[in-house]
């Protein structure tokens, strides 16, 4: 069972309302952030430190995307009369998917998809070593659909991120049994950085 399964399962209308009251609390806590760290810069005559609320910055349009993604989830599942046949809301990763009774439906590259588990026919794990200016580790699962199509989920990050990521295999294993489990080998991803002379 997953962390979030408790008998006061939300609704998406309530999800929604969450992501817009996010947004608010963001830009006050951003505003004041900015208002205090620009004090600081003004009195040390060192504005480097303007730059951390950079920082609030991402996680204020983090919570944006997730609103818009909320709701294009909601006009989708409305328009495909999906609305009253998804079960309760079983997990909500806080950024791009639901896992329900019935379905999981997530927003993936710009599209939405609502899966019946029966829908996927295989899963693996990879995980990504970047190495770059900043090192990190990822982990990802991966769902062969019966269709065809692949989706990637990160389960784990080493990196801050304003989602909440799970390995969520067991759970879609439960759901359907027939699920096939491959291995997959890490995947080191190495960027180079080109510096002009």
């Amino acid at each position: 069972m997953l962390k979030k399964d408790k008998p006061n399962h939300k609704t998406i209308d309530e999800y929604i309302a969450i992501a817009k009251s996010d947004i608010y609390v963001y830009i006050v806590v951003t505003i004041l952030v900015f208002i205090g760290l620009l004090y600081i810069s003004s009195t040390t005559n060192c504005y480097i430190y303007l730059l951390f609320n950079m920082v609030m910055l991402i996680f204020t349009a983090d919570k944006i995307y997730v609103y818009f993604n909320l709701n294009k989830i909601k006009k989708y599942l409305i328009q495909n009369n999906l609305i009253d046949k998804i079960g309760t809301i079983e997990y909500w990763n806080e950024m791009n998917y639901f896992l329900t009774n019935n379905y999981m439906i997530i927003s993936y590259k710009n599209k939405i998809y609502c899966l019946k588990y029966s829908d996927i026919s295989t899963i693996y794990k990879e995980t990504r070593f970047n190495n770059g200016e900043f090192d990190s580790i990822e982990k990802y699962l991966h769902l062969l659909l019966n269709d065809g199509e692949e989706i990637e989920i990160l389960i784990w990050s080493s990196a801050l991120r304003t989602e909440e990521f799970k390995d969520i295999s067991d759970y879609l294993l439960n759901k359907n049994p027939n699920i096939k489990v491959i291995k997959k080998k890490a995947k080191f991803n190495i960027l180079k950085f080109l510096t002009i002379k």
